[in-house]
């Protein structure tokens, strides 16, 4: 696998993940399969393998990343809130702001909506679980 810095691969993978969404939108996870996300993605499928293993490891990894990215971006320092309440902390604190979660679905409005609608899929309700318990 080549350096996930790399601008092709991530130029390959925003390729492939944009594919997936667009076709989630329309069918479901079941019916894809590999040449279809491929050519919507417009890499080959030698291309697609050397990133994933199979469909179900794409899907698995694209969630992934779309919730880390999601409570990356909601996470905001808690430090001017604490500053105001007077309980100013030496240590960095984060806190999960709605504020900025909400301007993040917005931004991603397609992709949260597709994703959160998988059906017969737990994968996106169990990500999200997951990295609040």
């Amino acid at each position: 696998m080549k350096n996930k810095s790399d601008p092709r691969v991530i130029k390959t993978k925003r390729q492939l993940k944009t594919a997936l969404i667009s076709l989630l939108a329309k069918q479901s996870v079941e019916s894809l399969n590999i040449q279809c996300i491929t050519k919507a993605a417009k890499v080959t499928r030698g291309t697609f393998y050397l990133h994933y293993t199979d469909k179900h490891d794409f899907v698995k990894k694209v969630v992934h990343d779309f919730v880390k990215d999601f409570f990356r971006s909601s996470l905001v320092d808690a430090k001017p809130f604490l500053e105001q309440k007077a309980q100013i902390s030496e240590h960095q604190v984060q806190v999960f702001s709605l504020e900025a979660g909400f301007k993040y679905i917005a931004t991603e409005y397609q992709t949260f909506m597709v994703l959160f609608g998988l059906t017969g899929e737990n994968r996106f309700n169990d990500e999200i679980k997951s990295e609040f318990f």
